[in-house]
């Protein structure tokens, strides 16, 4: 039989912030390039989180070690905050600018023909009433009698 294979995630792509350095930092001070490598190589994977501070930035992607007092902080440091505030208003623009126009009834006015007419009655009767204002059937009566 064999043994299972042990699935490795990939190393992120962007940058560390300042707080993923310091966290790295603290196992590999003093060590020479050599012996520190195997140590970062086991850090990129995530062997090091036993501690519950110990996070995973929610920009740069790499590990940290949150000092903050309620241990609620998501970034590594203000850099990896403010972009990742950056991408998330990018993502919430992006989807209000799929959300289909809201329909009006004044759309279905076509006012720039030589003889604007309207799309739809319902429209017409719905936004006319302002601007047209109908007569009572007294006034209606007169108008019969005169013509």
């Amino acid at each position: 039989m064999e043994a299972p294979k042990e699935t490795r995630k990939e190393p992120p792509k962007r940058q560390p912030g300042v707080g993923a350095v310091e966290f790295a930092q603290t196992f590999i001070k003093g060590l020479t390039e050599s012996e520190s490598q195997p140590i970062l190589d086991r850090l990129l994977i995530g062997e090091f989180t036993a501690d519950n501070r110990i996070k995973r930035c929610a920009y740069c992607n790499y590990y940290w070690k949150d000092g903050s007092l309620r241990n609620t902080r998501r970034t590594c440091c203000a850099d990896c905050k403010i972009a990742a505030k950056t991408l998330q208003k990018r993502a919430q623009r992006a989807a209000y600018e799929q959300q289909p126009k809201k329909r009006k009834l004044a759309d279905d006015y076509i006012h720039w023909m030589e003889y604007p007419f309207w799309l739809e009655e319902n429209s017409m009767v719905s936004i006319g009433w302002k601007y047209e204002v109908p007569h009572s059937n007294d006034v209606l009566d007169a108008m019969s009698v005169v013509f």
